[in-house]
C-alpha cells in the first residue's frame, strides 16, 4: 500500500494582502509591557502635579504679604477659604515658576509609577517648559511690553458716558490693539517654541522623533491667554478673574508629562 503525497507540498504558499496584513509581528511590537499601576496612574499624576502647583503659589503669594500656608501647615492650601481670602498676581517669571512646579509634581509621580516610560516623561517635560512655557510666556510678555510703547497712541472709539459699565468698556477697547498683538506674539512663541524644543530635545535625548503641537497643548495656552488679558488692561474685571486661571491651566503640562508613554510601532 503506498501513501500519495501531494506534489504541491514543497510550493512555496502565496499570501494576500489581506493574510498579509494579518501576519503576527513580533509581542515587543505590538504590545506595551503591562503596568500594574496605570489604574492610578493619572490620578496620582494630576494630584501630584496640583501638590506642586499649590506650594509654589503659596511661595509666590508669600512674598507678597499673603500668608496661604498658615503654620506651614499644607493642608490649608486645600480649604476654599484660604483661597478666597487671596488674590496673589502673577508676573511672567511667576508663571513658568508655576509650570515648573506642575511638571516637577508630574514627573515625581509619574516616574515613581511607571519607570519604564522615564525616558519619554523626561523628553515631555524639557519640551512643555521649553516649548509650552518659557517660550511663549517670553515672547508673549514682550508683545504686550512693545505693544503699550507703540499701540497705546492708537485712538480708539470711546463711550462719552461716565457710568462704571461704559468706563470698563472703554478700559477693554483701548487695550484690544495691544491684545491682538500679544495674541500674535502668542502664535509666533507657540510654534517656534515647538520648534526650538524639538530640536534641542532630538540632541539632549538622542531621539530624532518630531513631536508635533497637540490639542492638549492650547488647553496649556490657557495661561498664557489670562497673561496677555493681564498684561494689556490689569484693572479690567474680565483679567482678574482670567489670573485666577492661571495655576489652574498650567496644571496641563504636569499631567501630560507625567502620563507620557513611550511611542511605539
Amino acid at each position: 500500500m503506498s501513501i500519495g503525497i501531494n506534489h504541491q507540498i514543497n510550493k512555496p504558499i502565496s499570501f494576500s494582502k489581506k493574510d498579509r496584513g494579518n501576519e503576527q509581528r513580533p509581542q515587543s511590537q505590538t504590545l506595551r509591557k503591562e503596568n500594574p499601576n496605570d489604574k492610578i496612574l493619572k490620578p496620582a499624576v494630576l494630584l501630584s502635579a496640583i501638590a506642586g502647583v499649590l506650594i509654589v503659589v503659596a511661595s509666590i503669594a508669600k512674598g507678597q504679604g499673603i500668608n496661604l500656608l498658615k503654620g506651614n501647615k499644607f493642608p490649608d492650601l486645600l480649604k476654599p477659604k484660604t483661597w478666597k481670602l487671596a488674590k496673589p498676581e502673577y508676573a511672567w517669571y511667576d508663571i513658568i515658576k508655576i509650570g515648573a512646579g506642575s511638571i516637577t509634581g508630574g514627573l515625581v509621580a509619574g516616574i515613581a509609577l511607571d519607570k519604564d516610560n522615564k525616558k519619554a516623561k523626561l523628553r515631555e517635560g524639557f519640551q512643555q517648559i521649553l516649548g509650552n512655557i518659557v517660550i511663549p510666556v517670553c515672547l508673549t510678555t514682550l508683545g504686550s511690553y512693545l505693544s503699550k510703547k507703540y499701540l497705546d497712541k492708537i485712538k480708539m472709539p470711546q463711550l462719552k458716558a461716565q457710568t462704571k459699565s461704559a468706563q470698563k468698556f472703554n478700559s477693554t477697547i483701548k487695550g484690544m490693539p495691544g491684545f491682538i498683538a500679544t495674541l500674535g506674539a502668542l502664535a509666533v512663541g507657540i510654534v517656534s517654541g515647538n520648534w526650538i524644543a524639538n530640536k534641542l530635545s532630538h540632541k539632549i535625548f538622542n531621539d530624532p522623533t518630531k513631536r508635533h503641537i497637540q490639542p492638549g497643548d492650547f488647553s496649556g495656552h490657557i495661561d498664557d491667554l489670562c497673561l496677555a488679558a493681564v498684561l494689556v488692561a490689569p484693572e479690567n474685571k474680565v483679567s482678574q478673574i482670567a489670573g485666577k486661571f492661571i495655576p489652574a491651566a498650567l496644571l496641563v503640562a504636569g499631567f501630560q508629562t507625567g502620563t507620557k508613554k513611550n511611542q511605539c510601532c
